[in-house]
């Protein structure tokens, strides 16, 4: 059952995440795979911490204009979700830290209404 009572949207450059999601990752590792994605008014904040390897952190700009608010997730799925799609900008759908993060993709105005069937899924994750 997926929750549709997602009131934060979060809207940001597909590539640049899918950027920084990849390097911040680096730092993750295999018992402590998550990295942290913070929302703040205007901007995104992507982090990791491992005690082994150090810590990473990268922001970027994006759409958002709700409370801070952070979650944790599983970048592995956040990168295929990323890659999957093929347009310039992507929205997220958040509820709270304990719930699923909805992603869609984001049609540039006067093309084709987004195609309601696609849609991804990311359940959070204890960091």
């Amino acid at each position: 059952m997926i929750a549709r009572n997602n009131d934060k949207k979060v809207v940001c450059g597909r590539r640049a995440l899918a950027e920084a999601v990849q390097r911040v990752a680096l730092v993750t590792g295999e018992r402590n795979r998550g990295v942290r994605l913070e929302f703040a008014a205007g901007e995104i904040t992507v982090a990791a911490a491992n005690p082994d390897l150090g810590e990473a952190s990268e922001t970027l700009a994006c759409e958002y204009a709700g409370g801070a608010l952070k979650i944790g997730l599983n970048p592995d799925y956040l990168t295929h979700f990323l890659q999957a799609v093929e347009t310039e900008q992507v929205v997220l759908e958040l509820k709270d830290e304990n719930s699923q993060c909805l992603g869609q993709p984001v049609h540039p105005p006067g093309a084709e209404p987004p195609d309601e069937r696609y849609l991804c899924v990311i359940m959070p994750m204890r960091i």
